[in-house]
């Protein structure tokens, strides 16, 4: 009498630990800057369930095997971490590591004011950049192993994918200025199509101002990937109008916080 309650029983927690795990913060309860970085995590953790141990070993991003490279997004998660003076989870195994401290800082960011400053990687920034900085780096990451363990790759949403464009967008200038490139009283405009459409203007020093230089045009997506150096410069279709020097001079920078 019992089995069929029992057996509906374990397939509504299976469901539902799968749509979303122990330890996950609720999205709708995040601000809006951590939404990103949850999707993302979320995506990774239900891959990385699925990985076989041959393919764990599977050399997925140049000699970084799948094991590898989620060592990697631990040790640039821990960062973040340690500016939130975060405590680093006991967890022995990699996936593990990786998924309870991602679950920690998503917990973090209910509770806490993302408009602070924290400093990563000898940069400072607000939280909120931070973060959606880990949501780029995560999808980037996870499709490398889709990629080499012939998956097909899993975007951001239109939406999510607007607010990783905005945060790389936004840091042009900061790549100009510290990769020794000046352009005063300039503004470059930037206009994303595709998965949505959105144009940036944006000063590249504190007295850019009047009209924009140049516009760069290009498909979201492609630009993203352009920015995460998934793409050469050369085979991403974009439509440069204005001042080519200045296009030229963004283009050199666009992977400027790319960490491969």
């Amino acid at each position: 009498m019992n089995e069929m309650p029992l057996r509906l029983r374990s397939t509504v927690l299976a469901a539902a630990l799968d749509r979303r795990p122990a330890g996950f913060p609720d999205p709708e309860a995040l601000p809006a800057a951590a939404v990103p970085y949850s999707a993302e995590v979320g995506k990774l953790d239900r891959l990385l369930r699925e990985v076989t141990e041959k393919q764990w070993r599977t050399t997925v991003l140049g000699e970084l095997t799948t094991r590898q490279l989620v060592e990697h997004l631990t040790e640039n998660d821990a960062k973040l971490a340690g500016a939130l003076h975060l405590a680093m989870p006991a967890s022995k195994q990699a996936h593990d590591l990786w998924r309870d401290l991602a679950f920690g800082l998503l917990r973090h960011a209910v509770h806490a004011p993302l408009t602070d400053r924290v400093e990563v990687g000898g940069l400072s920034m607000p939280a909120r950049n931070a973060y959606l900085g880990r949501a780029f780096e995560t999808w980037i990451h996870a499709d490398d192993i889709r990629s080499a363990l012939g998956r097909p790759t899993d975007p951001p949403s239109p939406a999510h994918l607007q607010a990783l464009a905005d945060l790389h967008i936004r840091s042009l200038p900061t790549a100009l200025r510290l990769s020794g490139r000046t352009v005063p009283d300039r503004i470059a405009q930037v206009r994303l199509t595709g998965a949505f459409t959105h144009d940036w203007r944006i000063p590249l020093s504190r007295n850019g101002s009047g009209e924009p230089a140049v516009t760069i045009t290009a498909d979201a997506l492609e630009f993203c990937y352009l920015a995460a150096n998934r793409r050469a410069p050369g085979t991403v279709p974009m439509t440069v109008t204005g001042d080519h020097t200045i296009a030229g001079d963004l283009l050199a920078v666009m992977t400027y916080f790319s960490d491969e």
